[in-house]
């Protein structure tokens, strides 16, 4: 028996198999969850189009899952006092393939009600009615999270309720897979501000204190893995803020030294004392209004190993100037940069490709809208080699530099140099960069007109 506490202070008991002593070398066992940049779609499409964002929590969904296709025998908890084996009829907790059987059967249910898996993440469904999107469903396990209109609302929602044990359902205010999602009036508020104070400093030995080259015992390095784990979750979902210091510090576990654990302290700190709510306003979707800003910044060498780290974070904006968040990322660049030049050209290639698959997803779900896309940048080499047709010295350059200029010249985008202080993505990529321009245009879902005026009056 698993025994685990519930938001409400009552407790849950599940009876758990033990599916590691099953041999599942030819069992199928993948099953998918929303990502993050379906969620913050989700998010951004249900305050857009004057819904409400609402929770369902599925009783015991593995055992509404589809039936088991193998036998499998399990001996009974001594609570049921019986000297007999039991034959499974569906997946329980513990066999591999449980979370499988589950996906499979809501699904398919929801197929059956006329709802549509999207291709590019296959936990979230959206209800399309004569092209016009009516609903949208993301799973993540047993926890549902939807919104949509009232025919939606009176079709499908009621199908699942009748087919399915539901445990809670909750909407406008709640916690979803450890995120608070708020509803107003007018948008929809997403934090972690709850799990971020919870948050704990390492502590460090007096007598290491200053020894910043001291290399980490165990015991700290295990400490390290562990903050350095629980800045991963908020970075990751709600915290672009603090990725690039929870990125330096994930690379630095072979290698950690007391200098490494005063970043984390330094970053867990800051995360503490800062908090953040990013919102998703009301935005206005309509064909030719609608513009995808890209930020994406680099620094060449900057990482302990010689390596440089890339950056990008990404934004779905309005004429009005109201945006929503879609995605960001903070990641040492794999490839051996030799310049600034080189570096900014591979971390533009890697925001673009993201922000083609975001595109590719939104208007797979809204129909096929015109949805422009602008790239900015603070590097103006990288600018001036993308706006000519010169070839460049560095050969390890003309295939980055020449897939940047067949997109500019096919008008697929549009990359636009900016000065330092307006990369936003800047402190994605180094120590000491201000956050502050960006966290206030992720806590009120406003683009300053000065990125505005690139994205809409001029090419």
């Amino acid at each position: 028996w698993v025994i685990t506490k519930k938001q409400d202070d009552s407790y849950k008991a599940r009876l758990v198999a033990l599916g590691y002593q099953e041999c599942s070398e030819n069992i199928r066992k993948d099953s998918p969850t929303c990502n993050k940049d379906s969620l913050r779609i989700l998010l951004l499409l249900t305050a857009s189009c004057y819904w409400k964002i609402q929770h369902i929590d599925v009783q015991a969904a593995f055992l509404q899952g589809k039936p088991i296709s193998r036998e499998v025998f399990i001996k009974p908890p001594k609570e049921a006092e019986t000297t007999s084996l039991w034959k499974l009829l569906k997946c329980i907790y513990g066999l591999v393939d449980g979370p499988r059987k589950w996906y499979e059967e809501i699904r398919d249910t929801l197929e059956n009600l006329k709802m549509t898996v999207s291709i590019h993440d296959e936990s979230l469904l959206f209800y399309n009615v004569e092209g016009k999107l009516e609903g949208i469903i993301a799973l993540h396990v047993d926890d549902l999270l939807f919104s949509g209109n009232e025919n939606f609302l009176n079709v499908v929602i009621p199908a699942l309720k009748a087919k399915f044990r539901l445990s809670s359902e909750m909407d406008t205010n709640f916690v979803y897979t450890g995120l608070t999602v708020t509803q107003k009036s007018s948008s929809i508020l997403l934090s972690q501000s709850k799990y971020t104070e919870q948050l704990s400093e390492i502590p460090i030995d007096p007598q290491r204190f200053n020894d910043n080259t001291r290399k980490l015992s165990d015991k700290e390095m295990a400490e390290m893995r562990s903050a350095c784990g629980a800045l991963l979750w908020i970075a990751t979902q709600t915290r672009p803020d603090v990725s690039y210091g929870t990125c330096v510090a994930s690379n630095s576990f072979s290698t950690g030294t007391v200098a490494d654990l005063k970043s984390v302290n330094k970053t867990i700190k800051y995360a503490k004392k800062n908090p953040l709510v990013i919102s998703f306003p009301r935005l206005n979707l309509v064909n030719n209004e609608l513009r995808l800003l890209i930020f994406c910044d680099a620094s060449f060498a900057n990482l302990k190993d010689g390596s440089s780290q890339g950056g990008f974070i990404l934004f779905l904006v309005d004429a009005s100037g109201k945006c929503a968040v879609i995605t960001w990322q903070s990641k040492k660049i794999k490839r051996v940069c030799k310049s600034t030049l080189a570096a900014e050209s591979w971390a533009m290639i890697e925001a673009i490709e993201s922000g083609e698959i975001a595109l590719a997803q939104i208007k797979e779900i809204l129909g096929n809208l015109t949805i422009k896309c602008v790239c900015f940048t603070d590097c103006k080499s990288l600018h001036d080699a993308v706006h000519t047709t010169n070839t460049m010295s560095d050969r390890g350059l003309r295939i980055p530099i020449a897939c940047l200029r067949q997109r500019v010249n096919k008008d697929e985008i549009s990359i636009v140099w900016v000065g330092t202080k307006f990369q936003l993505a800047d402190c994605l990529t180094k120590a000491g960069a201000s956050a502050a321009f960006l966290r206030e245009i992720l806590s009120t879902g406003l683009m300053p007109q000065e990125f505005c005026k690139f994205a809409f009056f001029e090419k």
